[in-house]
C-alpha cells in the first residue's frame, strides 16, 4: 500500500510539473504572439510615410523588393507625375528597370543607379545623378514599412530637394505578413530605424558618402 501511495505522489508531481511547465510555455507563445502581432500593426504608425502624389520632376524606385516597387513606380509615371524614373540598387536596377519597361514606362524615361547596397547609400549614389538633372522635387518609392527611414535619409542627405513619399502599399493583411517572409523584415525595420536616427546623429544630417563619390549641387538655385 505504501509503495502504490508512493508511485502515485512520483506520478502526480511529475504530471503537476508538466502541466506547470505547458502553463508557461502556452503563457511564453502567447505573450509572444501577441507582441509580434501588435509590433505588426503599430508598422503603420511608427514606419510609414505617405505624401500626396503631386507631381515631380522624377521618380527614385529603390532596390529590395523590385516588383511591387517598380509596379508602383510606373503607375506614377502612367499618371504623368514625372517625366523619368530612377531605379537604384546593387543587383536590383536591371529587373526594376525591365519591370518598369513591361509596365509601360518608356525606355528612354528609366535611369538606373546599380551600385548601392543600402539606403543610406541609395542616397549617396542617387546624389550626383539628381543633381546632374537639376532635381529640385522628387517622387521616392519604396515598400510601405521602410517609407519612413528612406525618406529621412533622402532627405537629410539632399535638403534641396523636395521629397515626396508614396510607397508601395501592402497587399495583404496583417494576419498574411504575420506567417510569410514579409513579418520578419517588419520587426527588422524597428531596430533599422533606430540605427540610422544614431547614426545620423553621429554623422550629422549633412551627406557621408561613399569613397569616390563626389558630391554636386543641383543647378537649380
Amino acid at each position: 500500500m505504501a509503495r502504490r501511495r508512493s508511485r502515485f505522489s512520483k506520478w502526480y508531481s511529475v504530471a503537476y510539473v508538466a502541466k506547470r511547465s505547458l502553463t508557461y510555455a502556452a503563457a511564453v507563445i502567447l505573450t509572444f504572439v501577441g507582441l509580434y502581432g501588435l509590433v505588426l500593426v503599430s508598422a503603420e504608425a511608427f514606419l510609414v510615410e505617405r505624401d500626396l502624389p503631386v507631381n515631380a520632376d522624377i521618380i527614385v524606385v529603390l532596390g529590395g523588393d523590385a516588383r511591387p516597387r517598380a509596379g508602383q513606380a510606373a503607375a506614377l509615371w502612367r499618371e504623368g507625375k514625372a517625366p523619368a524614373v530612377l531605379a537604384t540598387g546593387y543587383g536590383d536596377c536591371d529587373f526594376a528597370r525591365q519591370t518598369l519597361i513591361a509596365a509601360g514606362v518608356d525606355p528612354q524615361a528609366v535611369i538606373t543607379e546599380c551600385r548601392s547596397q543600402t539606403t543610406w547609400d541609395n542616397a549617396a549614389f542617387s546624389q550626383p545623378i539628381l543633381a546632374d538633372r537639376g532635381v529640385s522635387r522628387a517622387i521616392l518609392v519604396t515598400s510601405w514599412f521602410h517609407s519612413k527611414r528612406a525618406v529621412k535619409r533622402f532627405r537629410s542627405f539632399m535638403p534641396g530637394i523636395q521629397w515626396i513619399s508614396v510607397p508601395a502599399e501592402r497587399s495583404k493583411s496583417f494576419w498574411e505578413i504575420a506567417g510569410d517572409a514579409d513579418g520578419p523584415q517588419v520587426v527588422k525595420e524597428y531596430a533599422k530605424s533606430i540605427f540610422y536616427d544614431l547614426r545620423t546623429s553621429v554623422s550629422g544630417p549633412g551627406p557621408t558618402l561613399p569613397r569616390g563619390i563626389a558630391m554636386k549641387t543641383s543647378r537649380l538655385p
